[in-house]
C-alpha cells in the first residue's frame, strides 16, 4: 500500500471516529454539546414592540446561550406554536400548547431587527456550576418528549420561562427588587399600556377579561411583559439558599434596528376608535326611536339587529367563562349588559308580539339602570366603549317601553269608546 493510500485512508478513518465519538453527543440534541466551556455567557434576549404590527405589542422574550470556544451562539425560543392534532378548537379554548425550539441566534435577532424590534440583551451573572445545570436543563428540555408546554398568558409565557431557567439554576431563595416606591399596578394596567396604541384590541381584552385582572400585580409576576423584564432585572439581586446575594444582571447590551417603524395615521386608528363607533350608533338610535315614538310604532327590525349583536358577544363571554380556561375571565361583569339571554329570550319574545316584548325590554332597563348604578361600586374596570354600548341597549329598551305604554292607552281609550 502506498504512502498516499495510507494517508488517505487515516483520513477517512479519522473522520468516521470523529462522528461515531460524538454521535452520542449530538444525537436528539440539534448537533449541540453535551456541556459549555468556562468561556459560555448566557443571557435573555427581548424584543420590543413594533408599533403597526397587533401581534408584537406584547414583545418577545427567549434565551441566548453564547460559547466562543465551541463556536455555539444558539437561542432557545418558547414561543413556537405546536400545531398538534385539534389545534384550533385547543387554541379558542385556551389549551394552547407551545414548543421550544433552538435556533441559530443570527437568524432570531434577524427576524426580529428586520420587521422593527430592537432587542435588549440581559447578560445574566451565572457561575460555571449554575451555567452547568441551565445548559443540561435546556438539553432536557428540547427533547420532542419534553419540549412542549401549556401556555398561559400571564403565568407562563416566553418571558417567564428564560426568568425561571435562571432562578431554578441558580436555586435563587427571594428576589429583591429596586426599593424605589411606585404606584400599584394590575394586570389590566399592564396589559392597557401595551396595547394603547390598538383600541380594538384594547376593548376586545377588557371586554374578554373579568375582574380578577384588576387585582394588583407585584414585580415579579409583572415579569409576564418582555418590557418589565427589561425594566426591573438590571437593578434586582437575588438571595440565594445559601445566602449570597447579588445582581441578576451583569450587563445591558442593545442591539438596534436599522428599519424605521412608522406609526400609522389612518382614520381607522384616530377616529373609528370603538369609543367613537359606538357613539355614533347611539346617536344614529336616538334618531330612529324620536322617529318611532312619534309615529308611535316600533320598527322591531332594530330590536333584531342589536339584540342579536348582544347576543352573540355574550355567548362569547359566556364561553371564556365557563367553558374555556383562559385565565382572570371569571367572574366578568360585562356579562350583566352583554349575555345570551338577548339572543335566546330577546328576539322570540319581540317576535311574539308587544306584550312580551314589552316585558322583556322592562326587564332588560331595569337591570341596566341597575348596572349603570352599580358600575362604579364593582371591583373590574370597564372599557370607556362600555358606556355608549350600554345606553344603546337602555335607550333601545327605554323607547319600546315608552311606545308600548302609549300604544296600549291608545287600544284601551278606543275599547272605551
Amino acid at each position: 500500500m502506498t504512502k498516499r493510500k495510507v494517508k488517505y485512508f487515516t483520513l477517512v478513518f479519522g473522520i468516521l471516529f470523529y462522528i461515531v465519538a460524538n454521535y452520542r453527543a449530538y444525537a436528539g440534541n440539534y448537533g449541540l454539546p453535551d456541556s459549555l466551556s468556562r468561556d459560555a455567557v448566557m443571557s435573555i434576549v427581548l424584543a420590543t414592540p413594533v408599533e403597526d404590527e397587533v401581534y408584537t405589542v406584547y414583545g418577545h422574550a427567549a434565551f441566548r446561550v453564547t460559547d466562543i470556544r465551541q463556536n455555539l451562539d444558539v437561542t432557545f425560543n418558547y414561543g413556537i406554536f405546536s400545531f398538534d392534532e385539534g389545534f384550533i378548537w385547543r387554541f379558542v379554548k385556551g389549551e394552547t400548547d407551545y414548543i421550544v425550539l433552538p435556533v441559530a441566534t443570527s437568524d432570531y435577532m434577524s427576524e426580529y431587527m428586520m420587521r422593527g424590534s430592537n432587542v435588549t440583551e440581559l447578560i445574566l451573572n451565572m457561575t460555571v456550576e449554575e451555567q452547568t445545570r441551565a445548559w443540561n436543563y435546556l438539553l432536557w428540555n428540547i427533547k420532542k418528549e419534553n419540549r412542549t408546554y401549556r401556555y398561559n398568558f400571564f403565568y407562563d409565557n416566553c418571558s417567564t420561562r428564560p426568568v425561571e431557567i435562571f432562578l431554578q439554576s441558580v436555586d435563587v431563595d427571594k428576589i429583591k427588587f429596586n426599593s424605589e416606591e411606585e404606584k400599584p399596578v394590575s394586570w389590566r394596567d399592564l396589559i392597557n399600556e401595551a396595547e394603547r396604541k390598538q383600541p380594538w384590541l384594547l376593548f376586545g381584552t377588557d371586554l374578554a377579561l373579568g375582574a380578577p385582572t384588576d387585582r394588583k400585580a407585584s414585580k415579579r409576576m409583572q415579569l409576564f411583559l418582555p418590557k418589565k423584564v427589561v425594566e426591573y432585572l438590571p437593578s434586582a439581586t437575588v438571595l440565594t439558599k445559601k445566602g449570597e446575594e447579588r445582581t441578576i444582571v451583569s450587563e445591558v447590551i442593545e442591539h438596534k434596528t436599522s428599519v424605521i417603524s412608522k406609526e400609522s395615521d389612518s382614520i381607522w386608528d384616530n377616529f373609528l376608535t370603538p369609543f367613537t363607533v359606538f357613539s355614533l350608533l347611539l346617536i344614529l338610535l336616538l334618531i330612529f326611536c324620536f322617529r318611532d315614538i312619534k309615529l308611535k310604532r316600533c320598527s322591531f327590525i332594530i330590536d333584531y339587529i342589536l339584540l342579536f349583536s348582544a347576543g352573540v358577544g355574550g355567548l362569547i363571554l359566556f364561553f371564556l367563562m365557563f367553558i374555556s380556561v383562559h385565565p382572570h375571565t371569571v367572574p366578568n361583569y360585562n356579562f350583566i349588559v352583554l349575555h345570551p339571554f338577548h339572543l335566546v329570550l330577546g328576539i322570540p319574545m319581540v317576535a311574539s308580539g308587544i306584550n312580551k316584548a314589552y316585558y322583556y325590554h322592562f326587564v332588560n332597563f331595569v337591570v341596566l339602570i341597575a348596572f349603570c348604578a352599580m358600575a362604579w361600586f364593582l371591583p373590574q374596570h370597564f372599557n370607556q366603549a362600555m358606556i355608549p354600548v350600554t345606553l344603546i341597549l337602555t335607550v333601545l329598551s327605554a323607547c319600546r317601553i315608552f311606545i308600548i305604554r302609549a300604544q296600549r292607552k291608545q287600544i284601551a281609550k278606543s275599547q272605551i269608546k
